[in-house]
Order: structure tokens, then C-alpha cells, then sequence
């Protein structure tokens, strides 16, 4: 099977399977929650300076079997603080959308002590891989590079989405890469007061629920002690995020609203080019992928993903017409 890149060259000759894999935390079996017959995928290791760091990518079988030499999107997912690419590759179901929506997907893996419970350096969160001043924009960066030389990406169509410590690292990139990233998406994460201004506008989606305990609405420190050890300040409130967001996309201060059934939309008016910014108010969301499946973590937590809508299905809305 070839997957040819822009250029003509072939995939690089790493070993490509049809997915069958293992949550390594919990060391259960799970069904992947998608046709793995219909999904190619390639764990690609990268080396940064002494560090070796991973991502898995997905490519769903339409493109890998395409004949024309096409470029594709790419949408990349950071798992949350504890979690690791196959974990959230298995959760979130963003997979499933890419099968159907043709673009590639890739999960990956933050820095920790134990191989399945990893962290991302959001600077001010979390845990291991902020304690030890763990360089996650120059991976990603360098992510971005292997994708772009090794498979049929359109570097014109590079999005980035997290979850909790992957939403904070959402954050920190949209600012650091923000020449790279067509879209960025943040799934109950959150801003801190330091954060760097953007070099230009860059489209920013935000979604949270109002009842995620983890990372509340109001912003401020966690009610969860092992939440609140893992950063060294507090969190703003949503509101003041997209306000943020607002303000560096050169948005009207006042925002559209837009109520739906189980949530509402905010969205930025006037913005400037490219800036748009909206913000999904969930009415019943907890600290969870929405739409996803629940897992080991979440039951302990009590905190399920709510069903009623689905992330992976408001993400890839919002990135789908988006392009830098």
C-alpha cells in the first residue's frame, strides 16, 4: 500500500497495521470505536536532541489508497494531563469523522514518569513535563515537520485541538505556531494570565461546560488538590479567554449570541481577517471530551463525557473551511 506525499516520494518505511491496540493504563482490551479496516496508522518516532518523543497518526484508507498525488488536512489532538495519544485516539472519536470527512489525524504523546500517564509544558501546567521544563512547541514544530516531509499533508491545512492540559498547550501554541496553524480548538482547557499574544489573527473555537469541576467556568484554582499541585497559578475564567481571543483577532468587544438546545454559541463579530472566534457554553458538560467514550478516568472522576453533542463533530465544523 503507497501513500504518496505532494512531492511523489512514498511513505516512509515504517511499519503501517491496521489498528488493534490496548489502553496501556487501565491494561484492558477496548474496541477502537471505529472501523480499523476503513484506517491505516503509523506510530512515528522523533528525535529531539537527546529526547525521544512519539505520535501515532491515523490516515483514513481513501487517502492512503488515493492515486492522485492530493494533499489532505491534518488535525492534531493533544490528549489531557494523565492520558497519552492512543488513549484519546481511542475516546475521542475524531477518527470516526476523519474516515468520513477524508483528512489525517494525529495523537500525540506528551512526557511523564510512566509511559501511559503523560503531561504537556503549558508553562504554568502540568506536572512532570512542566517541572521539568519540557520543550512541547519545539515537538510539535518538529511533528509538523515529518508530517509535512512523510505523508500527503497540506501545509495550508494544519489544525491543532487539546483537551484539559492538552486544551492549556492548544493555548500556548496558537501563539507560538501561529504561523503554521490554520485553527486551533481548546475542550474544557483553560488560559492563563501570562499567555503571549499572537503574531496575527488565528482562528480560535473554545468549548466548555458549565458543570466541569476539574477546570471550572469561573476560573481560578481547582477544587481537585492533585489539579491545583500540578500548576504554579491560577487559571482565568472562560469568559476572560474568549475575551482574550477576541481582543488579539481585533474582534468587536460584544459577541453574537446564538442559543441552541444543549448549549450556546458565542461568536466574534468584525473580526479581522482570518480571526474568527466562538465559544460553545454547554449547559451540562463536565470535564470530558464531549461526544466521547467514557473511560476508566472519567468514571473515577465522575465526571462522563456529555452525549447530547459531539466535539469531534463541532471541531472538524469549525476547521473544515479554514486555511492560512
Amino acid at each position: 500500500m503507497n501513500v504518496s506525499a505532494p512531492n511523489g516520494r512514498k511513505l516512509a518505511a515504517c511499519a503501517i497495521y491496521v489498528i488493534c491496540f490496548f489502553i496501556s493504563s487501565c491494561l484492558a482490551q477496548t474496541d477502537t470505536g471505529f472501523n480499523s479496516q476503513a484506517v491505516v496508522a503509523e506510530q512515528r518516532q522523533l528525535d529531539l536532541g537527546e529526547t525521544r518523543r512519539s505520535y501515532l497518526l491515523h490516515i483514513p484508507v481513501t487517502i492512503a489508497q488515493a492515486e492522485t498525488e492530493q494533499s489532505w488536512p491534518l488535525v492534531i489532538l493533544l490528549h489531557g494531563g494523565g492520558g497519552n495519544g492512543q488513549q484519546i485516539s481511542e475516546v475521542a472519536g475524531l477518527t470516526d469523522v476523519a474516515m468520513r470527512e477524508n483528512f489525517i489525524v494525529a495523537y500525540p504523546n506528551g512526557s511523564g514518569r510512566f509511559r501511559s500517564q503523560l503531561t504537556w509544558n503549558a508553562e504554568t501546567c502540568c506536572a512532570y513535563a512542566m517541572t521539568e521544563g519540557v520543550d512541547d512547541i519545539g515537538y510539535i514544530n518538529q511533528l509538523l515537520d515529518d508530517a509535512l516531509s512523510n505523508f500527503p499533508v497540506d501545509g495550508n491545512r494544519i489544525y491543532l485541538a487539546g483537551l484539559s492540559n492538552g486544551g492549556m498547550m492548544t493555548y500556548r501554541l496558537a501563539s507560538a505556531l501561529n504561523h503554521r496553524l490554520a485553527g486551533v480548538a481548546i475542550v474544557s482547557g483553560a488560559l492563563f494570565a501570562d499567555q503571549a499574544q499572537p503574531d496575527a489573527p488565528i482562528p480560535v473555537l473554545i468549548v466548555h461546560g458549565r458543570e466541569d469541576e476539574i477546570l471550572p467556568w469561573e476560573g481560578g484554582k481547582s477544587d481537585r488538590r492533585r489539579i491545583t499541585a500540578s500548576m504554579n497559578q491560577p487559571f482565568l475564567a472562560v469568559d476572560e479567554a474568549f475575551s482574550f481571543w477576541l481582543k488579539a483577532n481585533g474582534c468587536d468587544a460584544t459577541a453574537q449570541r446564538e442559543p441552541k438546545d444543549q448549549y450556546t454559541v458565542f461568536k466574534g463579530q468584525n473580526c479581522n481577517d482570518r480571526g474568527t472566534v466562538q465559544l460553545v457554553e454547554l449547559f451540562a458538560g463536565a470535564h470530558a471530551w464531549p461526544g466521547g467514550k467514557a473511560n476508566l478516568s472519567t468514571r473515577l472522576r465522575g465526571e462522563n463525557p456529555e452525549q447530547l453533542v459531539s466535539a469531534s463533530e463541532m471541531v472538524w465544523r469549525f476547521f473544515e473551511d479554514k486555511q492560512r
